[in-house]
């Protein structure tokens, strides 16, 4: 099994995940924090897959990009490519007020921002080759437009489209409808190939946790 570590940013508990082989990363959702993005200064190769626009889970991709330069390439679906461009639809413009709600103090204010375009922008679905692994990625909206799952593995990385809680889709964006008729059917065909979720938030789910949050959900 490939060795996935996991960073947590501070304000929104938002994981980031790198698998690493060799000097070469592959990192999911990158977050803004010092020592996790020192981690990956040295990388020669930096691949980058985006689950969903929300500011939490790009709010590293600025930074890392810059710090790397001419390493880093990143994946997204369409929806989450042109999304990230966008204060609003990535909701970074509000992040001072979904942080007050959660309860979270910040040193700073959070400016809102945006980011370039993908460099690998896909529409239902994309696979490629990881150093010998195969990846695929799935758009499974409904929490966000741009939201997609990917399957490496035995592992199933599903962004905020599926938690343990809930899958949230009360955020501007989000389409409950759109969840249960289109997403819901893959991420049920999905968690029976896999032995592992790893969520946006919280802690990893086996697959029967995961199947179970799912349920509760539909």
């Amino acid at each position: 099994m490939i060795k996935v570590e996991c960073f947590t940013w501070d304000y929104l508990d938002s994981n980031m995940y790198v698998l690493k082989n060799g000097s070469h990363l592959l990192v999911i959702d990158p977050i803004d924090k010092e020592d996790v993005l020192d981690y990956c200064r040295n990388a020669d190769t930096i691949t980058v897959i985006l689950t969903h626009e929300h500011f939490d889970h790009i709010c590293g991709l600025n930074k890392l990009r810059s710090m790397v330069p001419n390493k880093v390439k990143v994946i997204a679906n369409k929806e989450c490519s042109e999304r990230i461009g966008n204060p609003k639809l990535n909701m970074s413009v509000y992040a001072d007020t979904l942080m007050a709600l959660a309860e979270k103090t910040v040193d700073k204010v959070l400016q809102p921002f945006s980011c370039a375009v993908a460099d690998i922008i896909f529409s239902e679905g994309y696979s490629f080759d990881w150093l010998g692994e195969d990846v695929e990625l799935i758009s499974t909206p409904g929490h966000s437009p741009g939201s997609a799952s990917i399957v490496m593995d035995n592992m199933l990385f599903s962004g905020d489209t599926l938690l343990v809680n809930s899958f949230m889709t009360r955020f501007p964006g989000g389409k409950t409808k759109l969840f249960k008729s289109k997403s819901v059917p893959v991420l049920q065909t999905l968690l029976n190939s896999v032995d592992f979720v790893y969520p946006g938030h919280g802690t990893i789910m086996t697959r029967e946790t995961a199947k179970r949050a799912l349920d509760i959900n539909c």
